[in-house]
């Protein structure tokens, strides 16, 4: 697929119109159109296009890229970080990678120290709300760890340079440690080095780094899959950070800390505000990332809010989603699965997470989207088909992740899997046994109630 077509498949409803069909001339425009109204998952047909426009191989691709010229102008018309911002937002990370290395490489033939240096931070903080894909991000991710390297050694040295680059090494590998054969030793062995890290930090004023080992720390400590750890003291650190170094933080200040507010139960203020970052994010474009479309759509789904977020999904979900990436798709599919859950719409619900599977597969997979999905169709299977019909599939989920290395029975998604084997495993619909083990799971959560609506639909249905 070419980048042009990946470019504007990549767009939802609302994006698309601001690309601007009037600004191109016969063959352009014929191209673009084409590529506009396509809706087959392998995009246009490149051959036939060459025929119909009798444009040689070489014209013909050059026109297509000075198509996406005009269209990164069209969508983000003051170019340089914005663009950036905007192509990560949209999970395009070819054209960031090569972006990124283009707008470099203008500022070092410049030879501008302070925009070059201005360009580095900018560069690797956006990089913080980006979901890059560990197998497809590996030159976006070597990159970046090499902007880290140069941005230390441009800027005014600091104590703390070592620590920050530590820290993103250790980010990377707990990354890795999801994608395959999740290892809890390995996962706790970084989350102590990364509160080692955030001990020495605290005496120094490296802000980007205090923030990059809290962040980390928070969605690590989030999952629960330590029972003696809790995300609470780094969300008040990080919250406490960002007032201070508001000058530092610019236009994310407040989206870090409506993000931090996001992993503890929300309040009906909070929903509206995460309905607003979600409708109309920042002019910067931070809140548009599919990271916070992924922290906040949950939240305003579960609060009952299905007509807001009906109609959310209608003008900012790609179009055809069979047409972007996989590893991109599989966010998509999964928040439509969510979306169908929660307003009671299972078989639809059920079509969604055929589609994430298949997605989160080969070199996409990824285990603990694997495991998540697999709660999901524990849920699913017992509200179509009946308890009854459910217990060989939850006790094979939960022997997958015992297999992939949840061995222990952390992780909030285990607990959901062994609390709904317990639930169903009387087959006499026992309301004096139901009840000890929804107590108990409640007990187990301990303040994380991601899947736990998810139990209680099937408690009320069949226990209650």
């Amino acid at each position: 697929m070419t980048l042009v077509e990946e470019f504007i498949f990549a767009l939802n409803k609302t994006e698309r119109k601001k690309l601007r069909p009037l600004q191109f001339r016969g063959v352009k425009r014929k191209i673009f159109l084409k590529i506009l109204s396509c809706r087959a998952s392998n995009g246009i047909d490149k051959e036939k296009m060459m025929l119909a426009t009798e444009l040689e191989t070489k014209r013909f691709y050059q026109t297509l890229s000075e198509i996406l010229r005009a269209l990164y102008h069209d969508v983000a018309p003051a170019g340089g970080t914005q663009l950036l911002q905007y192509l990560g937002n949209m999970q395009l990370y070819r054209h960031f990678y090569v972006e990124m290395r283009r707008q470099e490489s203008a500022l070092k033939k410049l030879k501008d120290t302070k925009a070059l240096e201005d360009f580095y931070f900018k560069v690797l903080l956006m990089s913080e709300f980006f979901l890059l894909p560990p197998h497809r991000g590996e030159n976006i991710r070597a990159e970046l760890a090499n902007y880290l390297h140069r941005f230390s050694r441009i800027k005014k040295p600091h104590p703390s340079d070592k620590c920050f680059i530590r820290c993103a090494e250790i980010e990377e590998d707990i990354s890795r440690n999801f994608m395959r054969e999740f290892s809890l030793t390995k996962l706790r062995a970084s989350t102590d080095e990364l509160e080692e890290i955030f001990e020495c930090l605290k005496a120094n004023d490296h802000a980007l780094a205090k923030f990059k080992v809290a962040y980390t720390l928070i969605t690590v400590y989030f999952g629960k899959y330590f029972p003696d750890k809790s995300p609470d003291p780094y969300i008040a650190y990080l919250n406490s950070l960002v007032d201070k170094n508001a000058d530092v933080f610019g236009s994310v200040t407040e989206l870090i800390k409506l993000g931090c507010q996001s992993y503890v139960t929300p309040k009906e203020s909070d929903i509206k505000a995460y309905k607003k970052y979600l409708s109309h994010p920042h002019p910067t474009g931070e809140g548009s990332s599919l990271l916070f479309i992924e922290r906040f759509l949950p939240l305003v789904v579960r609060a009952g809010e299905f007509a807001w977020a009906k109609q959310f999904i209608i003008d900012h979900f790609p179009i055809n989603i069979d047409q972007i990436r996989k590893d991109s798709a599989i966010h998509w599919w999964r928040l439509k699965l969510i979306y169908h859950v929660y307003a009671s719409e299972y078989t639809p619900a059920e079509k969604c997470l055929h589609k994430a599977f298949a997605a989160n597969t080969g070199q996409y997979r990824n285990t603990d989207v694997d495991l998540n999905l697999r709660c999901y169709s524990a849920f699913l299977t017992i509200m179509l088909d009946g308890p009854e019909y459910a217990a060989d599939e939850v006790t094979r989920h939960i022997r997958y992740a015992h297999n992939h290395g949840y061995n222990k029975g952390e992780g909030f998604m285990l607990h959901y899997l062994k609390a709904v084997r317990s639930l169903i495993s009387q087959p006499d619909f026992d309301t004096y046994h139901s009840e000890k083990v929804r107590n108990r799971y409640l007990a187990e959560l301990n303040g994380e109630f991601r899947l736990y609506p998810l139990f209680e639909k099937i408690y009320r249905e069949y226990y209650y």
